[in-house]
């Protein structure tokens, strides 16, 4: 009679202890469903594991259905995060470069670089002559224009962008992946951003210009050159008023064996492109092109120690030769492996010193 009835309280024990891991493991599983993405999956996947093994020790069926719903919670968790590491930028998703497409992609590193003064110097002025020519830069940058900028209505300059699909990575991470490709149509995450922001600066200083982002180098890089001479003469046509014109460009240097280079310099405590001028040499007009590119570096420098390198002063055209009585310049904002953000501190900041030029030389 003992004996019965020990077993008797011993089955009513077991029968409440799997009675409170059923109700322990039930609430478990709800816990999962309901917050899933407050909760880490991995150790409720843990204790799901251990319930199940606890009271469906020979139920091999129950656990591998619990296993295979687990690893669907999993996956679909994953994609969601994959989704939120979006930055907050208006940019479609299949124009979007800094997510790999599968989890193994290879990566490559990006070498930080702050280019010094190099070449040919005169106080603020730098500049790589990689011509013939014997260049007098303290002549140059004291040399007048016939340039005289003037606060009415009618545009005074012409920003355009012989390439504009040329764009930045959007976050400084020190890496890129090996799918990523530095070109995009959509104007929320190219050069034409930069431009954007040398137009905010000029307007600001009521500085009336034409901002034309044509893409010239979409769908075809091929005769990108030819069809921006087309917009400039159109534009200038339009508005007989345009004394300058700025094509904007962003650089690349580097390779992914040995490493994308990324140009820039500290603001404020705040990490900006560097900003190179290129001008032609090898037409009659070269010399008043070269004249305000040096007239501009000094100015910028100046006001952002920084923030230029050098100029490429070198044997080509770029359409600089396109008309005798209007300057042409040609910049180069960061490279592709720069943010977005900082080619448009780069941008502003070159605004703001060529509103400040314009106005010395208006009172020159």
């Amino acid at each position: 009679m003992d004996v019965i009835r020990k077993s008797r309280i011993s089955n009513f024990f077991n029968l409440l202890f799997c009675f409170f891991i059923l109700i322990v493991s039930t609430f478990c599983f709800f816990i999962k469903l309901s917050k899933l993405y407050k909760i880490s999956s991995k150790n409720i996947d843990k204790i799901s594991l251990l319930i199940s093994k606890t009271i469906f020790f020979r139920g091999k069926l129950n656990f591998n259905i619990n296993k295979k719903i687990s690893t669907n919670i999993i996956n679909n968790s994953s994609k969601i995060k994959i989704q939120d590491l979006e930055p907050n930028l208006e940019v479609s998703k299949d124009n979007f470069k800094d997510i790999p497409k599968n989890p193994n992609e290879k990566t490559y590193k990006i070498i930080e670089k702050k280019i010094c003064k190099d070449g040919e110097k005169y106080k603020n002025v730098c500049i790589k002559n990689n011509t013939d020519y014997k260049l007098d830069i303290q002549k140059l940058l004291n040399k007048k224009l016939n340039i005289n900028i003037i606060n009415i209505e009618k545009p005074q300059i012409l920003i355009i962008h012989t390439h504009a699909t040329e764009s930045y990575l959007h976050e400084d991470k020190g890496y890129f992946y090996e799918s990523y490709s530095p070109r995009s149509t959509n104007n929320s995450e190219n050069v034409t951003q930069v431009g954007n922001c040398i137009a905010e600066r000029l307007l600001s200083k009521n500085i009336n210009l034409v901002h034309d982002k044509t893409q010239h180098d979409s769908p075809s890089f091929s005769g990108s050159y030819s069809r921006a001479a087309k917009t400039i003469k159109k534009n200038i046509e339009e508005n007989e008023s345009i004394k300058i014109v700025m094509d904007v460009h962003r650089d690349s240097m580097g390779n992914r064996e040995t490493g994308k280079l990324k140009t820039f310099f500290m603001h404020k405590e705040t990490k900006s492109a560097q900003t190179m001028l290129v001008i032609g040499g090898g037409f009659k007009e070269y010399e008043k092109n070269l004249s305000f590119a040096i007239k501009l570096q000094n100015q910028c420098e100046e006001d952002f120690p920084g923030l230029m390198r050098p100029i490429d002063f070198r044997i080509g055209r770029y359409n600089q030769d396109l008309l005798s009585d209007v300057i042409f310049i040609l910049i180069e904002v960061g490279t592709d492996v720069n943010t977005l953000s900082e080619a448009k501190l780069a941008g502003s900041m070159i605004g703001e010193s060529l509103a400040k030029l314009l106005e010395n030389l208006k009172e020159g």
